[in-house]
């Protein structure tokens, strides 16, 4: 029995200065009221006798993990906070003073421990009899034979087509001697031999056939058995995942019910990724609405070390991640006032596209930070909108690459289509050159160098990157030290390759150089804007041939 007292923390905040709207999880700033909560959490992880252990400084075992808060009111109008963390902490998925999961699919006893436990039974037994001697005789025997048999064919083949061919030129030499009987004798005995050779092909490929039949009869006695294992192991994990989705049910603030699979089946992969539904944010939504608690503010932050991979730094705010908790929450938030989506609105409606230069061929602005390079699906003002309303008679795909929506600084545009075939030959050579300008939270140690880590999308949360060395695409960037400022760096920067958020991830990574850009909302602390300029940008015309240099004026 849920004893409500022991989740509930007071919050000594005044309640006339709370905000209006519920935060909108997914792009926020965290209410002073959160960040309090969020500081009385962060003071408790250091003391917990069990949880500091778990993320002590340096040590091998040390583990990150992203902790949640979030300040409600109860009917009475008192302010609380409750607590949540993802996943499972110090192996359990109850903790004193944590919300619990939506379902604890580890309780002794569970239908998904034992059918774990059934599924690593069939497993086990699969493995067994793929291990067997007899099993692995009768698939050896089988590959030889059908080995030996297509070596043979092709020989026999072979020697077909060469006794074809003898039997042709006797034909044509008898031919030649003009002799009648004997032309009829030879082409009588040639056919023969024909007939002949087809037939002991034949005789020979049945025998062989036979022979393969048969060592594939002994070989199907025992993998007709390990796939009938194989069968049942799909369909039983299959029932076992649907019967986990139909007890992974959220609730929003109107008392409406819905599955995971349902909220996911609109998801790119039609089905709720590993871990969805374990975030914080959504146990803190199920705990406060099955309690009668009035959801007012959320935040979400890192406590420990990083993962290799991604990009999560200790004490830092995080917003709720797209792949695995957009869908769930989306349906969550039904009923709550939520404050709107930042993004939705246009930071750069009234900011100036600076035209540096343009001819007959080809245009280079200078994008202000906010703009987008092309449509997005809320907001169409754009470079490439913009640039096509001032030359409506532009051809082709005019756009040749893109800025992220934060980044300022160069792009060049194709008007023609024979410009943009050159110039995207360029970017696909490399001998487009590209060099950028960014402030950097923290001190650079070395004045000059390069990053090399291989980067890919995150399915999960896109469009973060991730460093990923198995499966990731090549990228190196050259930096340089231009001068130290108090707190902070400043650089010049040099992509050689051309990742989606190359230099943020080169910058921010601690394999990189682990200084994030200032006001990189994604990698870092957001800021006014993000300080990375797109600063200079060299080309060959694609009419004159000349190598000309663009430089765009820096914002910072």
């Amino acid at each position: 029995m849920t004893v409500l007292s022991n989740y509930l923390f007071p919050l000594g905040y005044n309640a006339s200065d709370l905000p209006q709207k519920f935060t909108y999880p997914f792009y926020y700033q965290p209410h002073p009221s959160s960040i309090l909560a969020s500081e009385q959490l962060m003071q408790h992880l250091l003391i917990d006798p069990i949880l500091s252990q778990e993320f002590t400084s340096g040590s091998p075992q040390s583990i990150g993990k992203m902790f949640g808060v979030l300040v409600v009111q109860d009917s009475q109008q008192r302010l609380y906070y409750l607590r949540a963390y993802s996943g499972k902490l110090a192996g359990s998925n109850h903790l004193a003073g944590f919300v619990p999961p939506v379902f604890d699919m580890l309780t002794q006893g569970s239908f998904f421990i034992e059918g774990q436990q059934y599924l690593q039974q069939l497993s086990a037994q699969i493995s067994q009899a793929t291990l067997c001697p007899s099993y692995i005789a009768a698939t050896k025997a089988y590959a030889q034979a059908v080995e030996q048999y297509e070596q043979h064919l092709q020989q026999k083949r072979e020697q077909m087509i060469a006794a074809k061919k003898i039997r042709k030129l006797k034909r044509q030499q008898v031919q030649q001697l003009g002799d009648p009987k004997q032309i009829k004798d030879v082409g009588i005995q040639m056919s023969r031999e024909s007939v002949e050779a087809k037939k002991a092909f034949q005789l020979w490929q049945q025998a062989q056939q036979q022979q393969i039949a048969q060592q594939e009869k002994q070989l199907s006695q025992f993998s007709n058995q390990i796939n009938q294992l194989k069968t049942q192991r799909k369909a039983f994990s299959n029932q076992l995942q649907q019967r986990l989705f139909d007890n992974y049910k959220f609730v929003d603030a109107n008392g409406n019910y819905a599955a995971i699979d349902t909220l996911f089946k609109d998801s790119l992969t039609g089905k709720p990724p590993a871990g969805a539904g374990e975030c914080a944010a959504v146990k803190l939504l199920q705990f406060a609405y099955l309690n009668q608690l009035k959801p007012i503010a959320l935040a979400e932050f890192w406590w420990g070390q990083s993962p290799k991979s991604e990009i999560r730094r200790h004490k830092q705010y995080y917003p709720a991640c797209i792949g695995k908790c957009k869908p769930i929450l989306g349906h969550m938030l039904q009923g709550l006032a939520v404050d709107e989506d930042p993004l939705l609105t246009n930071p750069a409606e009234k900011k100036v596209l600076e035209y540096i230069y343009e001819d007959d061929h080809l245009v280079v602005v200078n994008k202000p930070a906010g703009l987008l390079s092309v449509p997005g699906k809320h907001i169409k003002d754009s470079v490439f909108n913009r640039v096509l309303a001032k030359f409506p008679n532009a051809e082709g795909a005019v756009l040749l690459h893109r800025l992220d929506m934060a980044t300022s600084g160069i792009m060049i545009l194709a008007l023609t289509k024979s410009a943009h075939l050159h110039l995207q030959k360029q970017f696909l050579d490399r001998t487009i050159k590209k060099s950028y300008l960014a402030i950097v939270e923290g001190q650079v140690p070395t004045k000059s160098g390069e990053v090399n880590l291989p980067l890919r999308g995150d399915p999960d949360d896109r469009p973060r990157q991730l460093v990923c060395f198995d499966y990731g695409k090549p990228a190196r960037s050259l930096y340089r030290v231009i001068e130290y400022q108090q707190q902070n760096t400043k650089l010049w920067l040099e992509p050689y390759t051309g990742r989606t958020h190359q230099l943020r991830m080169h910058c921010a990574h601690k394999l990189g150089l682990n200084t994030p850009i200032k006001g990189d909302s994604l990698y870092g602390l957001k800021s006014d804007r993000l300080y990375l300029h797109a600063h200079t940008l060299t080309i060959t015309h694609p009419d004159s041939k000349q190598r000309i240099t663009f430089e765009a004026k820096c914002e910072f």
